[in-house]
C-alpha cells in the first residue's frame, strides 16, 4: 500500500496511518477520522471491492441538498426485504435525489458515505466508549432501542424517529443486485486460501480471474 501510495496517481493525496497497536475497525477509523479534513468521510473496507459502477458524484450531491441522508451504504447483497439485513425498505425518500436510494433499517460499517461530524458526534463516541470491536454491535443495539415498538399501531412514527437519528440509506434501487462484493479476507487468508465464488463459479482477486482459488502466498 505504501508502494501504491507513493508511485501510482490513482493513489495521489493518500496517507498511510501505521497502528502500533490492534484497535480493530471503530479504532482504526476514529484515527483516521483525526485526519480528515473534508465534510465527508467514504469509509471502505480491504476486504469489500465495488464489483459495480457508483455514481459517488450524485450521491454527495443528493447529501448536500438533502439533509435525512446521513449515511449512504452500498449492499454486498441484493436490494430486497427477503434479505435478512434488510427486513424494511421504504422507496419513498423525501427530499432531492440524482441517484436511487432506499430507507432502510438496517445499520452498516460496510463500504458507506457519511458526513464527518456524524461520526464524531453520532458513531464513534459511544463505541469508543464501551469498546466495541465492530461500530455495528453498539449501532444494532441502539437501533432496536428506538424501533422496539414497531409493531404496534404506530410503525410511521418509529419510522420517522429511526430516519431523524440514523438517517441509513441503501443505494440502488429495489432487488437490485449488490455492488460490494464481500470478500472475507481475515478468515480466507487464515485458512490458507483466498478465493471468491461469484457468479459463474469464477473468482476474482486483484483482477486475478482464474476459476477455481488462490492460495496464499508461501514463506
Amino acid at each position: 500500500v505504501e508502494a501504491q501510495a507513493a508511485h501510482n496517481p490513482l493513489f495521489w493525496g493518500t496517507e498511510v496511518i501505521k497502528l502500533d497497536k490492534r484497535m480493530y475497525l471503530p479504532g482504526a477509523v476514529a484515527v483516521g477520522m483525526q485526519r480528515v479534513k473534508t465534510k465527508y468521510v467514504l469509509v471502505l473496507q480491504h476486504d469489500l471491492p465495488f464489483i459495480r459502477h457508483v455514481d459517488m458524484h450524485n450521491v454527495v450531491r443528493s447529501m448536500e441538498a438533502n439533509p435525512n441522508l446521513k449515511h449512504v451504504r452500498f449492499n454486498s447483497e441484493s436490494s430486497n426485504v427477503r434479505n435478512k439485513a434488510d427486513w424494511f425498505l421504504d422507496s419513498r425518500v423525501l427530499g432531492p435525489l440524482w441517484v436511487p436510494l432506499l430507507r432502510t433499517y438496517s445499520w452498516s460499517d460496510r463500504n458507506h458515505i457519511a458526513r464527518k461530524w456524524y461520526y464524531e458526534q453520532v458513531v464513534l463516541p459511544p463505541v469508543l466508549k464501551r469498546r466495541f470491536h465492530f461500530m455495528e454491535d453498539y449501532m444494532h443495539h441502539y437501533e432496536k432501542e428506538v424501533l422496539k415498538h414497531r409493531l404496534t399501531n404506530h410503525p410511521q412514527q418509529q419510522g420517522r424517529q429511526h430516519a431523524k437519528l440514523f438517517g441509513t440509506y441503501i443505494y440502488g434501487f429495489p432487488s437490485e443486485s449488490q455492488y460490494v462484493l464481500h470478500a472475507d479476507g481475515s478468515s480466507s487468508y487464515s485458512n490458507g486460501t483466498y478465493w471468491i465464488p461469484y457468479l459463474d463459479n469464477s473468482c476474482c482477486i486483484d483482477g486475478d480471474c482464474r476459476g477455481a482459488q488462490n492460495t496464499k502466498p508461501q514463506g
